[in-house]
C-alpha cells in the first residue's frame, strides 16, 4: 500500500509542477502580447503627434514663403500699363535685385527669387545682378501657368537649380497685363536641403524616414536623402496607402511591404501621414520596427529569461521532490532486482556451462581450443575420433603435430592470416596420431578472455565428400561419352537423309525427318548443358537469349511433340489465336 501511495504522490507532484510551468509560460506569453499592443498604440500616438507638429510647421513655413511671393507679385502687378516689354525694361535694375535678395534673407527656407519674362528668360535674380542668361520655358511651373490662366500659386517638381545645382522646388505666381495675357512669372525657390536638415534634426535615427510630398505623391524633400527618389512619385509607400488607398487626410498604419529606400526589400514599418493645411502638400513620418519595437523586444527578452529561469528552478525543485518520494521504493525495488538478477545469472551460467559441455561432447566436428602460444587447451570427443588420440595425450602440445611432414601450408600459417573479423575457413590436409593423412575443412576464429587471446579450431573430415566428388566426376564423363556419341551419329544420319543421300523422300516423310533432326539438335544442346555439371556448380550455366515470335515457339512445341502424342493415341491441338507478341527467351529451353 505504501508503494502505491508514494507513486500517486510522485505523479501528483509531476502534474502540479507541469501545471505551474505551463502557467508561467502562459502568463509570460500574455504579458508579451499585451506589451506589444501597448507599444504599438504608444508609438501610433507619438508619430501621429510628431506628424501633426511637422505639418503645422510646414504650413507656417510655406505660408511665410507664399507671403514673400505674393508681396513681390503684387508689387510688380500693380505697375500701371504692365506689359511683357515694360516688365523687361522696368524691373531689370539693381534696386529690384536688392529687394529680391532681402526677401530671400527673410526666411531660411527660401533659396532664391526670380522674375521671369513671358518667353521664359530670367529678368532679375536674387543671387546675382545682372541676371545670368537662363531660360526656364521648359519647366513644369512655366507650362502650367501658360496653360491655365486661372491657376494661382503652383508648387513645382524639384529640380536642380541652374544657378548653383542644388535641389529646389518652386512656388510660382503668374503676371498678367490688363487683357489677362501672361507677361511673366514670379518664382520663389524653396530649398530641399533646408527641409532635409530640418527633418534630420527631428528624426529618431537612420531607421526613420520623413517625407514632404505633393498631393500627387511626388517627393519634394526627405530624410535620409535618396537622390533617385527626389522629384519622383512614390505610389507604393505608407503615404500613398493612408491618403489615396484609405482616403484619409491623416492617419497611422503598420504595414509590411517593399521599401524603395532599401532596394525593394520587404520590411515592417509604422508610418503616419497628414495633409498640410491650405497647401497641396503631405507630411509623412515613418519608423522601422527596430525603433518602435526596440523597448518591447528588450522587455520581452527580460520576461522570457525570467520565465525560463523560473521554469528551470521549478523543474529542478519538483524533480528533487519527485525523486525523494520515489527513492525508498526504488531502493527496495533495486534490492529485489539485484537478488533476482543474481539468481538468474547463476542459473544462466550453470545452464550455459552445461549446454556448452553438451555441445562439445556431442558435436560431429572436432573442436580444438588453443592459446596464443598455439598450445592445445581443450580437445572434444569428435576430435579424439578424427585424430585417433586421447585428449590427455594432447593437452599442452603444439598444434604442429597435426601438420603432415613437408606440407606447404600449416595451421599456424593459416591462423596468422586471420581477417579483420577474426575468422577464416580453408581446406587443409591434416595428420592423425598414427601419421595417416586426411583432407579436412578447417574453420578458425579467435576470441579474448581476460585480454588473453584464444583460438577455436573446428575440423571436419571430408574424406568421404572428396571420394563422392571423384565418383561424380567419373560418372559425368562416362555418361557424357555414352550419350553424346550415338546422339551425334543419329543427328548426322538424319542430316544426310534430309540432304537426299537416300533418294528423294515424300513430302510427308521429309517433314517427319526434319522434325526428328531438329529434335536431335535441340536434345544435343540440352544434354551438353545437363551433363556439364561443373559449369552448373560454378554458376556459369549459359543461356542463349534471342527475340522469338510467341506463335512460332508454340507451333514448334506442338509439332515437336506430335509423334510422342500419337504413340499415346492422343492429339495435341492449338486452340484459339496466339497473341502477336515477341519474347526474349532461350528458344530450346522454352
Amino acid at each position: 500500500m505504501k508503494l502505491i501511495s508514494t507513486q500517486k504522490s510522485s505523479h501528483l507532484a509531476f502534474i502540479l509542477g507541469a501545471a505551474l510551468a505551463l502557467t508561467i509560460a502562459l502568463v509570460a506569453s500574455t504579458s508579451i502580447y499585451i506589451l506589444h499592443q501597448r507599444a504599438l498604440n504608444d508609438w501610433r500616438n507619438k508619430i501621429d503627434n510628431l506628424t501633426s507638429i511637422l505639418a503645422a510647421n510646414a504650413n507656417q513655413q510655406m505660408t511665410t514663403a507664399q507671403l514673400a511671393l505674393t508681396s513681390i507679385t503684387d508689387r510688380v502687378q500693380a505697375q500701371p500699363g504692365l506689359s511683357a516689354e515694360r516688365l523687361r525694361n522696368d524691373w531689370n535694375h539693381a534696386a529690384f535685385f536688392d529687394l529680391l535678395k532681402e526677401k530671400v534673407k527673410s526666411s531660411p527656407q527660401i533659396d532664391v527669387m526670380t522674375l521671369v519674362a513671358a518667353n521664359g528668360d530670367v529678368i532679375n535674380f536674387s543671387r546675382s545682378f545682372p541676371a545670368p542668361a537662363i531660360n526656364l520655358a521648359d519647366r513644369d511651373y512655366f507650362k502650367a501657368h501658360q496653360a491655365n490662366p486661372a491657376l494661382n500659386t503652383y508648387i513645382s517638381v524639384p529640380v536642380r537649380n541652374k544657378g548653383n545645382g542644388k535641389w529646389v522646388f518652386y512656388m510660382s505666381r503668374r503676371l498678367n497685363d490688363s487683357d489677362g495675357k501672361m507677361v511673366g512669372l514670379v518664382l520663389l525657390g524653396v530649398s530641399c536641403d533646408y527641409y532635409q536638415q530640418f527633418f534630420k534634426n527631428v528624426s529618431l535615427g537612420e531607421k526613420t524616414a520623413i517625407n514632404l510630398v505633393r498631393d500627387d505623391f511626388v517627393t519634394l524633400a526627405r530624410w535620409p536623402s535618396i537622390e533617385v527618389m527626389i522629384g519622383k512619385p512614390n505610389l507604393t509607400g505608407i503615404t500613398h496607402s493612408i491618403i489615396a488607398d484609405m482616403k484619409l487626410n491623416k492617419g497611422v498604419v503598420v504595414i509590411r511591404s517593399p521599401r524603395i529606400a532599401q532596394g525593394g526589400e520587404i520590411v515592417s514599418r509604422m508610418g503616419a501621414a497628414q495633409r498640410v493645411e491650405r497647401f497641396p502638400l503631405i507630411i509623412s513620418y515613418i519608423l522601422d520596427e527596430d525603433i518602435y519595437l526596440a523597448e518591447w523586444r528588450n522587455t520581452s527578452v527580460v520576461i522570457i529569461v525570467f520565465s525560463v529561469a523560473s521554469i528551470l528552478i521549478l523543474i529542478f525543485s519538483f524533480t528533487l521532490l519527485y525523486k525523494t518520494l520515489q527513492r525508498r521504493d526504488a531502493d527496495l525495488q533495486l534490492t529485489l532486482d539485484l537478488k533476482y538478477e543474481a539468481e538468474m545469472a547463476n542459473r544462466a551460467s550453470r545452464e550455459s556451462s552445461d549446454r556448452m559441455e553438451a555441445i562439445l561432447k556431442n558435436a560431429a566436428d572436432a573442436i580444438i581450443t588453443i592459446n596464443q602460444s598455439y598450445l592445445i587447451e581443450s580437445f572434444n570427443k569428435a576430435a579424439e575420433a578424427i585424430y585417433r588420440a586421447e585428449e590427455g595425450e594432447l593437452l599442452g602440445q603444439p598444434i604442429t603435430i597435426f601438420t603432415p611432414s613437408g606440407a606447404v601450408i600449416s595451421l599456424e600459417s593459416v591462423i596468422d592470416t586471420l581477417d579483420s573479423q577474426g575468422k577464416i575457413a580453408q581446406e587443409l590436409e591434416q595428420q592423425r596420431s598414427d601419421y595417416s593423412c586426411f583432407p579436412a575443412e578447417i574453420l578458425i576464429s579467435e576470441f579474448f578472455v581476460a585480454e588473453q587471446r584464444k583460438i577455436i579450431i573446428i575440423v571436419r573430415d571430408i574424406t568421404e565428400r572428396k571420394k563422392m566428388e571423384r565418383i561424380k566426376s567419373d560418372f559425368v564423363s562416362t555418361v557424357s561419352h555414352e550419350l553424346r556419341t550415338p546422339l551425334t551419329a543419329i543427328r548426322g544420319s538424319l542430316g544426310l537423309v534430309m540432304g537426299g543421300v537416300g533418294g528423294v523422300l515424300p513430302e510427308k516423310a521429309l517433314t517427319l525427318i526434319r522434325m526428328a533432326h531438329n529434335s536431335t539438335e535441340r536434345l544435343t544442346r540440352l544434354i551438353n548443358d545437363l551433363l556439364d555439371v561443373q559449369k552448373i556448380e560454378a554458376g556459369k550455366f549459359d543461356y542463349h537469349f534471342r527475340i522469338f515470335a510467341l506463335g512460332k515457339l508454340i507451333n514448334e512445341a506442338v509439332e515437336g511433340n506430335q509423334a510422342y502424342a500419337q504413340r499415346l493415341q492422343v492429339a495435341i491441338e492449338l486452340e484459339g489465336r496466339v497473341p502477336d507478341v515477341a519474347l526474349r527467351v532461350d528458344g530450346d529451353r522454352f
